[in-house]
């Protein structure tokens, strides 16, 4: 059972390494035909052309941009937000705040913190993921943060390469260690602001529900909710 009021479809995904991609169906409204209309597919449709045709048309560090960057990923996070009972679109709003809604992005800071949830690599380890260097540093760790600068242009960016070195790039394995990281605070400390601070920080603040990092995560999880409210029945 979800740990909150809202609902959210599951939807199935295709993970290939870094790439999470949906299984729609081009099938539009036919009207006139005696075949009874699949409103499902036709949603996921509606859905994927409004991705499509909008995702290009803002600055990159727009808030729109980064919603639509994390709505490529729809199908797999609330698949993930399904199986760890996590609120629906709290992993997406973790994600466009960690990250933008970036999979390859190192963190500004050259702190080590790397993916799209931006795992210390330490912390990653923790949860399974295969980490480059197996660094088991939990905190900063500028070294490896510069390491990992070097890695990805070694690499030229290139996401399947990067994947089978680090997993931290690896959007699907990232997510579900968030989620399960994400469940293990809220288990903890039973609210969900609270877990969002802690995956942050380790451990919650008194005045976790007034951080930049928690109040930004419910934005653009309200962001994303209404945005897919109106792709569903």
């Amino acid at each position: 059972m979800i740990k909150n009021k809202r609902s959210g479809a599951v939807k199935k995904f295709v993970s290939t390494g870094l790439v999470a991609t949906l299984l729609l169906l081009d099938q539009p409204a036919n009207t006139y035909s005696n075949k009874p209309l699949d409103y499902e597919e036709y949603y996921k449709t509606e859905l994927l052309k409004s991705i499509e045709e909008n995702k290009d048309s803002f600055p990159a560090w727009s808030s729109e941009a980064k919603l639509y960057r994390a709505l490529e990923y729809k199908a797999l996070l609330s698949e993930v937000e399904s199986k760890y009972s996590i609120e629906p679109g709290l992993l997406v709003g973790l994600m466009i705040q960690e990250s933008s809604a970036n999979p390859l992005a190192l963190n500004s800071l050259g702190d080590g913190g790397a993916g799209a949830f931006q795992f210390q690599p330490g912390t990653a380890l923790s949860l399974g993921l295969k980490v480059y260097e197996s660094n088991p540093s939990t905190g900063p760790d500028f070294e490896h943060g510069r390491s990992l600068r070097s890695l990805v242009s070694t690499h030229e960016y290139d996401a399947y390469s990067l994947t089978e070195i680090d997993e931290r790039f690896d959007v699907a394995k990232s997510a579900d260690a968030a989620g399960r990281y994400l469940s293990q605070k809220y288990e903890k400390y039973g609210d969900w602001d609270m877990a969002l601070d802690a995956y942050r920080r380790g451990s919650a603040r008194n005045n976790f529900r007034n951080t930049t990092h928690v109040m930004n995560i419910r934005k653009y999880q309200d962001m994303y909710l209404d945005y897919v409210s109106k792709f569903t029945l």
